[in-house]
Parts: structure tokens; C-alpha cells; sequence
């Protein structure tokens, strides 16, 4: 039995393309707030390239970009999958399809609407 599946690459492919574009401006946001606060650079030989300071001022709001990515790309991961098990339920749903009508055929019974179910009483 032989069927045609339906393209994916297409849609794979730009999907991927909008994951990469949002994952690289979420992480562009921490790193301009970090660039913009003036962190010096610390003297090779002691072995760091930058000074790293604790945030000991107790100011919360110093940490948003970090928690803006984060959410940013939690909910961009929780999108990504409710679209690839869309697109895979879809493609379940259409081989079943195929198989119920390969089955039919091959049992002589006239095809009938798979996608319905009227209970125990048809």
C-alpha cells in the first residue's frame, strides 16, 4: 500500500527559522543591559575578562532582562510544541484516513465518514 505523505520541509523549515530569530533576540537583550552598565575589564594576568560584581544592592528590577528572556522563550518553546503536535495530529489523523479507506476497499464495504462517531447506536 503506497500513499503520499504531505511536504513537512517547508513548514519545519520556517518554523525553525522563527525559533532561532526569537532565542537570538531574547538573548540580545540581557547582553545589550549588561553592555550598557559599563562593566570594565579586568587585566589578563589575573586571569579574568571581566570583573564580575554581585548584586548586592538588593534591587530587583536589575534582573528583568534576564527574566524577560526567560519567559520569552519558554512561551516561544511552549508554542513550537503545541504547533508540532498540531501538524503531527494532523498527520496521524491523515493516514488513519488512508488505512481505514485501504481497508474498506479491500473488504468490499462502501467507505464511510471516519471523522464522525455517533456512539454504540449507529
Amino acid at each position: 500500500m503506497s500513499y503520499t505523505r504531505l511536504p513537512r520541509f517547508a513548514s519545519r523549515a520556517a518554523l525553525a527559522v522563527a525559533l532561532a530569530a526569537v532565542l537570538l533576540a531574547t538573548l540580545a537583550v540581557p547582553g545589550t543591559a549588561l553592555a550598557s552598565e559599563g562593566s570594565e575589564p579586568v587585566p589578563s594576568e589575573q586571569g579574568q575578562h571581566f570583573q564580575i560584581e554581585d548584586n548586592t544592592s538588593g534591587d530587583p528590577e536589575s534582573n528583568l532582562p534576564y527574566l524577560f528572556a526567560v519567559f520569552v522563550i519558554t512561551w516561544a518553546l511552549f508554542f513550537a510544541y503545541v504547533v508540532y503536535m498540531t501538524l503531527k495530529q494532523r498527520r496521524m489523523q491523515a493516514e488513519i484516513e488512508v488505512l481505514s479507506a485501504g481497508l474498506n476497499k479491500r473488504a468490499g464495504a462502501p467507505p464511510e465518514d471516519v471523522g464522525t462517531d455517533d456512539g454504540p447506536n449507529k
